[in-house]
């Protein structure tokens, strides 16, 4: 009998994933069976193929507990709510704002971008601001930001600071507002996460990003997951 592993190697068309050595090795580490699971509802053809991404919070979150970094934890571009799931079962005593149309994409956004887009307004619609609730909780720390952002920011209390910001909104004009807003609201040690920044897909996230950080002291961080993330930590 060959061995899979035997085929992998030899074979152009086959990849092997291995967990991380803290996931498989070190139990107190371990992702468990109901995140990936919560990661994967109603989003299965994006997320089961990204569990890397799935790692990257998870694993950053228990950093940022372990490591004592003050503030809440943000998300802009929430979609089904997958990845808020994830941050406040993983950080329930942090406040999480979370930002979204929950309607799909603003027209405003999309107008603003440079060049053809593979999807219009019309994507992702297909959510809702009760559906979200209804996966993600009512926690009293939750709180839902419906709206075109950066009008909602006006939600965030006043003095706030924030240990993680998960950028996920596409659209480069969306991207340039969130890195506007939070960069200055990160507490020292925190963590910006962006997705999309080398995905080739949506292409306005990239020049978004490197605009903003073109005078900044942080270098972004290049992640491997399937849309390739960028990770902006603060300087202390």
């Amino acid at each position: 009998m060959i061995h899979p592993v035997e085929v992998a190697l030899n074979h152009p068309n086959y990849f092997i994933q291995f967990r991380p050595d803290s996931d498989a090795v070190h139990k107190h580490l371990s992702v468990p069976v109901e995140l990936k699971s919560f990661w994967m509802q109603g989003n299965e053809f994006n997320n089961s193929g990204d569990i890397t991404r799935l790692y990257v919070l998870y694993q950053n979150l228990r950093a940022l507990d372990e490591r004592v970094i003050p503030g809440a934890l943000a998300e802009l571009g929430v979609y089904k709510g997958n990845s808020a799931k994830i941050l406040h079962i993983v950080s329930p005593a942090r406040k999480l704002y979370l930002f979204d149309t929950f309607e799909g994409f603003d027209s405003r956004d999309v107008n603003a971008e440079s060049q053809q887009l593979p999807v219009n307004d019309q994507a992702f619609k297909d959510t809702s601001l009760e559906a979200v609730q209804a996966f993600v909780g009512m926690d009293q720390k939750i709180v839902y930001c419906k709206g075109w952002f950066p009008d909602t920011a006006a939600m965030v209390e006043a003095g706030e600071k924030f240990a993680l910001v998960h950028i996920d909104c596409d659209l480069g004009q969306a991207v340039a507002a969130a890195l506007e807003f939070f960069y200055s609201r990160m507490s020292p040690g925190g963590l910006i996460i962006v997705h999309d920044y080398s995905s080739g897909w949506w292409k306005d996230v990239k020049p978004a990003v490197d605009f903003f950080m073109v005078d900044k002291p942080e270098t972004p961080i290049l992640l491997p997951d399937k849309s390739g993330s960028v990770v902006i930590a603060r300087h202390k």
